[in-house]
């Protein structure tokens, strides 16, 4: 089994974007479109991640959008050594390195906690781009099951979620745009119990879906995976070219 969730691999490449700010955060821009965004919900390790940054530059492209990458965590994101992942029967768990109080992070950088920022920076992006669409994956992810409800008026206009950091029954009640979401067979933070339910009670809700599932995966596939592994090479391309396709079918 893959150990990608906590420690992960870096990925070759150059990022081609550049650094700016939005709605008084610091932020990664890729791309140029004056009519279409995507804001990318980053992990828990952060908006400087390169692989991030590779995925943004990616979906500009791919989707001709202008991708925002903001830092949500004001600088403090998980360390690349901060975390480890261990066996825990058929998954796994995280353990924190000695000195680091994961539970403190948590606390500081909860979904509800960092929730108004984010929607902050998609209502300035909402201004600017007739068209905007989020990724996410785990902490974004979660973050994106919230994007996506009634509650908040159409702030994005679709979603892509990639193995979320968690997310409720009420919440999945609540969504309200064509949502996507890639599941891999292990992850703590998704078990099959949400995923029957995401599945039963997400098509009655009169939205677009598309779950995709991923054998063999685990939580943090598709942003930090092995590509020199061929099973995880190809999770990861199909984890990418599903996003490009849900983004681009939706987008104006």
């Amino acid at each position: 089994m893959q150990s990608c969730c906590a420690t992960g691999f870096k990925w070759e490449g150059t990022p081609t974007g550049r650094e700016d700010t939005i709605d008084n955060h610091p932020v990664y821009i890729s791309g140029d479109s004056k009519d279409r965004a995507i804001l990318f919900n980053h992990d828990a390790f952060g908006w400087q991640l390169n692989n991030a940054r590779l995925l943004a530059d990616h979906f500009a492209k791919e989707v001709g959008a202008t991708v925002y990458l903001p830092d949500f965590f004001h600088g403090n994101a998980f360390g690349e050594n901060d975390v480890v992942s261990v066996p825990d029967g058929d998954s796994f768990k995280m353990q924190p390195r000695e000195g680091f109080d994961m539970g403190k992070w948590f606390a500081e950088n909860g979904m509800d906690i960092r929730l108004p920022e984010v929607i902050g920076v998609a209502k300035a992006l909402r201004k600017q781009y007739s068209w905007v669409g989020a990724v996410g994956y785990c902490w974004g992810g979660a973050i994106n099951f919230k994007l996506a409800s009634k509650d908040h008026g159409g702030l994005v206009d679709c979603v892509c979620i990639a193995h979320p950091g968690g997310t409720t029954e009420d919440e999945v009640r609540k969504i309200a745009v064509p949502i996507q979401i890639l599941a891999p067979e292990h992850d703590p933070t998704f078990q099959p119990q949400m995923r029957d339910f995401c599945n039963t009670e997400i098509p009655k809700l009169n939205v677009d879906y598309n779950f995709q599932y991923f054998p063999g995966m685990v939580h943090g596939f598709a942003t930090r995976c092995d590509p020199s592994k061929e099973a995880e090479k190809r999770a990861l391309e199909l984890a990418k070219n599903a996003f490009v396709y849900w983004l681009s079918t939706h987008a104006k």
